[in-house]
């Protein structure tokens, strides 16, 4: 677990700057009650922390040029922002909690009729203000838009999504969100799709720079959305899940997400739309402060498979948590038939087993099944939530249709190609291992090409299908015959000059007639004219038999015409120098220089101190040409923008400005060794001011430098002296006796002012807060501390006996409770002495002497006041005391032990209960100041002599005995 404090500032500092506009997004959905008639729900999301409200639940009907407005009744207002409730104040702004964000969702119902509209297909929609704050979107802010679609002459209903959307995500973490939607009324098919969020029914809204709706989000991998995870951004629309999987890698991002779920049903045997709803919502990346959050380990695919198999399947899901000390909550929905889920693995690794019947009529049905599990953390003050969707797929066996291979030989080379009238998707996976090579394909026809080694080559083919459990694997083989050796010439290399047209006929020796001749694109049956460009140019003719067998020539045509290359364009710095060179082709007799320079001169050098152009002249027999060379001098400037006093922590932007040079050039900032023209500087250390320098470096690398000075004001200096422990009676705290220096301002739970009132508090833990700005500086510092309400010590005691003789030994038993650890003091007798005061928690104690003792037991737990409880006159010592018995009359009265001292116990045959007991001095007096305790006859403090007892039970029989006391 993460402690609360730490991740609400950090929260706090992430979503601070981005919240204001108050819509998050929505949908619309309906379901078909009878004719005309439909049950609408309408869903806005609201971001609480906006004072905006949406205003009512009123949706547009529209088709072609008709429309109608509805108002619908809000009927629910739920607060989705998902904080963990074990943490303490964790609540977002929807509730009163310290989480710096909330989330709520708005619902409208009502019953519309749509009998006025004269068409099938009709759009609800309904237009909301405003949604911002997006930095993925070119407008920072926008009207969103939301629609739904349907076919009131198909009567349909429109799916509903199984979960509310995923508005916060944590940065670097693997996202799995379900988009999952069911029609459970009509059962018909359903499909998604990324589309743009609109502003209205026509107007799509754009995103920036290279996202889009399928890419809306920065992920790893970015913007190549096809890779696997942890890269890519995948929506898993073939299995029919509806499952977004990424890693976001952009903190404090935030996108506008819009996801269409389209449903189908088959029309006159036609795959057609008969509705559509369209889910909207912002989706915002935050820091979760070292909370790895949980993952899907396995199964990686969402869907499993069922091969003609009827019976009971098991799976397992896989989910883990890095942090050690986080626990994984589980929670899933299915529509899967005789269902059984248990839950194995450890606390931050559960697997979870999901075993379901499949029978012969659900195998045949055609009914989607799956399960939707969702996994979050109980880390504060917001679990990382992960969904995922996984669908059954039921599958037949085997390919219902045999393949088979078919091979065509063409001279030295061999067609594979794999034979099947099937209508399904196929894939296929051909290994051909020919004498010389081994070549690997995937497409219906290999080409095995140009073998030149006879010999036997084979063919392997296995052939699946994602329709079918089972592929198929197919052998073939054939033998490739000595190679025909067909020889095509085009003889020598021709230089033409003047004329560039050629007419060319090879000469070709051992073939088959006719012959073709290929000449790149052109294929001819004679000679071959070309059109020769200036230059040396190379010309291949590939010549092909009836037998199919081939062979090629090359020949070089140069064309005689002077040509000139100068030494390409230049950058250099101010002050550098260049060195130029021309190069001539199909020259002659060349005269040459460059312009202002010597004849008969290739090379120069020179020391230009601006840009200028340099231009080479070349003369052949009167045919000029010239190259020109274009050299640019760079002469780089740089200064430094940005404030120049700041607090500690406060983040501050250095911007270096560049002239005088043009792009790709880098800037180096130190001491921060960072290449960008922003530098972000976040002191939390160092005071006074600190010294930066801005070096740019362009693509030559001419250099110019700045230096700015930012002066960084320390924090005021914060010191607290608390007692973390209290007494829940203490009824006011003053905090400002423990603050130096104060003026700032006290929060926390119980806290009034700058008074910690424990009573209020209660007992327990309880964190409070103090936030000082120095008025001198402005700067701001806080500090956290906490006090611990201790309720007063519950005090009782007890004695194994409280009527004993005269040097008996007592057992005594703290009862006491209390929030921490207490010492006790117990006084035996007053007045207290040294000799009668004991402080073991459960002392034993002999009392020396008779009489009544009065017992103090005092509790000091060092955080409430010490208390005291006395029990007076608690024990009762007396004079040990010699007693003999004489048996009782009759016999059954038991009088025991005898002898005995002080007490005696009596004993009637079973069934029999003592009512009276009577006992009398010789002379007949009764003897009244005696204790009897159940069976139990105390004869303390009597005087010496012979005792008669008679015992009176509660069926009216007596029994007698004597007591003889020396």
């Amino acid at each position: 677990m993460k402690k609360f404090i730490l991740s609400a500032i950090l929260l706090f500092i992430c979503f601070s700057a981005i919240k204001g506009s108050h819509i998050l997004g929505g949908e619309i959905t309906y379901k078909y009650l009878s004719q005309n008639k439909y049950w609408v729900t309408l869903t806005l999301y609201r971001d609480c922390g906006s004072s905006s409200q949406i205003s009512g639940g009123v949706i547009v009907a529209s088709c072609n040029t008709d429309s109608a407005a509805f108002t619908l009744t809000k009927t629910k207002v739920t607060d989705i922002t998902q904080t963990n409730p074990a943490c303490g104040g964790a609540l977002g702004t929807c509730g009163i909690g310290t989480f710096p964000y909330g989330i709520e969702a708005n619902v409208w119902e009502g019953e519309i009729d749509l009998s006025s509209f004269n068409c099938c297909e009709i759009t609800l929609s309904r237009q909301e203000c405003c949604g911002g704050g997006y930095s993925t979107i070119s407008a920072s802010s926008t009207v969103l838009y939301f629609e739904a679609k349907l076919n009131k002459c198909l009567q349909n209903s429109s799916p509903v999504f199984d979960k509310m959307p995923t508005f916060l995500l944590p940065v670097a973490k693997d996202a799995f969100i379900s988009y999952h939607a069911v029609d459970s009324l009509s059962g018909d098919s359903i499909s998604y799709e990324l589309t743009s969020p609109r502003r209205d029914a026509s107007t799509a809204i754009t995103y920036s720079g290279s996202h889009s709706a399928a890419k809306p989000i920065t992920f790893l991998g970015f913007p190549n959305a096809a890779l696997n995870l942890p890269g890519g951004f995948s929506l898993d629309n073939s299995n029919g899940t509806g499952n977004l999987a990424f890693r976001p890698v952009k903190a404090n991002e935030k996108t506008l997400l819009s996801l269409k779920v389209t449903e189908w049903r088959k029309v006159n045997g036609v795959m057609t739309i008969i509705g559509q709803i369209n889910r909207v919502h912002s989706i915002e990346m935050y820091s979760p402060s070292g909370n790895e959050g949980p993952t899907f380990l396995k199964p990686a695919a969402n869907v499993f498979n069922i091969c003609d198999s009827i019976g009971t399947h098991c799976f397992e899901i896989s989910i883990k948590d890095s942090d050690a000390g986080d626990s994984v909550i589980l929670s899933w929905q299915h529509n899967l038939k005789n269902a059984t889920f248990s839950r194995t693995g450890s606390a931050n690794a559960p697997v979870l087993k999901v075993c379901f019947l499949v029978d012969s009529a659900e195998y045949f049905s055609g009914t989607q099944r799956y399960i939707m599990v969702t996994a979050e953390d109980n880390a504060c003050p917001k679990a990382v939530s992960i969904t995922k969707t996984f669908v059954i797929g039921m599958r037949s066996k085997n390919i219902p249709d045999l393949f088979t291979i078919n091979k065509a030989n063409n001279c030295t080379s061999i067609t594979w190609s794999a034979n099947s009238n099937n209508n399904y998707h196929v894939d296929y996976n051909w290994n051909v291992q020919a004498p010389d090579s081994t070549y690997n394909s995937t497409n219906r026809f290999v080409l095995t090409k140009h073998l030149n080694t006879p010999g036997i080559s084979r063919a392997k083919l296995t052939v699946s299908s994602p329709d079918y459990c089972n592929s198929q694997t197919m052998y073939d083989s054939t033998i490739v015959p000595t190679s025909i050796k067909i020889k095509a010439r085009l003889g020598a290399d021709t230089v033409l000059c003047n004329d560039s047209i050629i007419s060319i006929q090879p000469v070709v020796t051992d073939f088959i007639a006719p012959l073709n001749y290929i000449w790149g694109n052109d294929t001819v049956t004679g000679a071959y004219t070309i059109h020769v460009p200036k230059g040396i140019n190379t010309y291949t003719v590939k010549v092909v038999d009836s037998a199919g067998c081939t062979s090629t020539d090359t020949i070089k045509i140069s064309y005689a015409a002077p040509q000139v290359v100068a030494s390409g364009a230049y950058v250099l710095c101010k002050g550098g120098s260049i060195n130029l060179t021309a190069a001539m082709n199909d020259t002659v007799s060349p005269v040459y220089s460059w312009d202002g320079y010597s004849l008969q001169q290739q090379t120069i050098n020179d020391f230009p101190a601006s840009s200028r152009l340099y231009i080479f002249k070349l003369n052949d027999l009167g045919c000029e040409t010239s190259d020109t060379v274009v050299v640019t001098v760079n002469n780089p400037k740089i200064n430094i923008t940005g404030n120049t006093e700041a607090c500690l922590r406060d983040s501050v932007v250095l911007t270096a400005n560049v002239s005088g040079t043009a792009s790709p050039y880098n800037i180096v900032w130190k001491p921060s060794n960072t290449g960008n023209n922003s530098l972000i500087v976040y002191e939390t250390q160092q005071f006074g001011p600190l010294q930066f320098l801005a070096t740019v470096t362009d693509s030559v690398g001419c250099k110019d430098s700045a230096t700015h000075t930012l002066l960084y004001k320390p924090l005021p200096a914060l010191q607290g002296m608390f007692s973390p422990l209290v007494c829940i009676t203490i009824d006011t705290i003053d905090l400002t006796t423990a603050i130096v220096p104060t003026g700032g301002v006290w929060s926390g739970t119980a806290v009034t002012g700058n008074y910690f009132m424990p009573p209020v508090a209660g007992r327990g833990l309880h964190y409070q807060k103090y936030q000082y700005t120095s008025p001198s500086s402005g700067c701001t510092n806080s500090l956290s501390t906490y006090f611990r309400v201790m309720a007063t010590p519950a005090i009782d005691f007890t004695a194994n006996n409280t009527t004993v003789a005269k040097n008996t030994e007592v057992s005594f038993t703290n009862l006491t409770t209390a929030d921490t650890a207490f010492t006790s003091k117990w006084v035996f007798g007053l007045p207290e002495t040294a000799l009668n005061t004991k402080t073991d928690k459960d002392p034993k104690f002999t009392f020396a002497d008779t009489g009544l003792y009065t017992v103090k037991l005092v509790i000091n737990d060092g955080v409430c006041e010490p208390d005291t409880v006395i029990k007076t006159n608690y024990i009762r010592v007396s004079q040990p005391t010699n007693v003999n018995l004489i048996a009782g009359k009759p016999e059954a009265l038991k009088i025991y032990p005898n002898p005995a001292t002080n007490q005696v116990w009596l004993a009637l045959p079973k069934g029999e209960n003592i009512a009276v007991i009577l006992l009398t001095d010789i002379m007949g007096r009764e003897i009244k100041n005696i204790e009897v305790i159940g069976d139990k006859l105390l004869l303390t403090d009597l005087n010496t002599g012979v005792y008669m007892l008679r015992v009176f039970t509660d069926a009216k029989k007596a029994y007698s005995g004597s007591i003889i006391i020396e």
